[in-house]
């Protein structure tokens, strides 16, 4: 029972150090691709999926070295924690990689739609989401200098053609358009 046990530590050990190489690797990839020149260019997603490049080695790195220190101290008190951390850790990576790869999937599905020039479909929630933010857009559309937060929103975070400077600019086809959208709200032209 003894060589096997042996021998089970040692292939324990040498997959642990591989994963932490690969941890180490990946950190180094994050950090060069953070500090090198062409990082200024970066968007939110892609710096985030940065941030997430460098959590995703540093913790590889760190559920390796749990995993080597436990094999090592198998016998005594530190070395089953450790272990028992490993163990979690592996866990609890399984599921985040079962996560990850169902929104993949998903993610995949929708660029082929959008691809394909397919529509999507919206859930009830994005429904009522789209339905609500209409409503707001087009009544802050009619109404000036009113839902100032709602333009600050727009203003940082949508296209310039959605602007309140754009859509102040064709109010006087506003009426129209909310008359047409909303049946049961009546909107004046400003």
């Amino acid at each position: 029972m003894g060589k096997l046990n042996d021998i089970i530590k040692v292939l324990t050990m040498t997959a642990d150090i591989l994963v932490g190489m690969v941890g180490v690797m990946i950190l180094a990839i994050g950090m060069y691709a953070i500090t090198s020149d062409f990082a200024v260019y970066l968007d939110g997603f892609f710096t985030r999926l940065l941030i997430f490049l460098l959590a995703t080695g540093l913790v590889g790195t760190l559920l390796s070295c749990f995993g080597c220190f436990g094999v090592v101290h198998q016998e005594g008190e530190s070395g089953r924690v450790l272990l028992g951390s490993y163990q979690l850790g592996l866990f609890y990576l399984i599921i985040v990689c079962i996560w990850a790869t169902f929104n993949l999937y998903n993610t995949v599905e929708s660029l082929q739609l959008v691809q394909n020039d397919d529509s999507l479909t919206y859930d009830s929630l994005e429904e009522n989401f789209a339905t609500e933010y209409n409503r707001i857009y087009y009544e802050a559309t009619c109404d000036a200098g009113s839902y100032t937060a709602f333009w600050g929103f727009i203003n940082d975070n949508c296209p310039s053609n959605m602007w309140e400077s754009e859509c102040a600019a064709g109010c006087s086809t506003c009426a129209s358009t909310c008359g047409n959208y909303f049946s049961t709200t009546t909107h004046s032209a400003s």
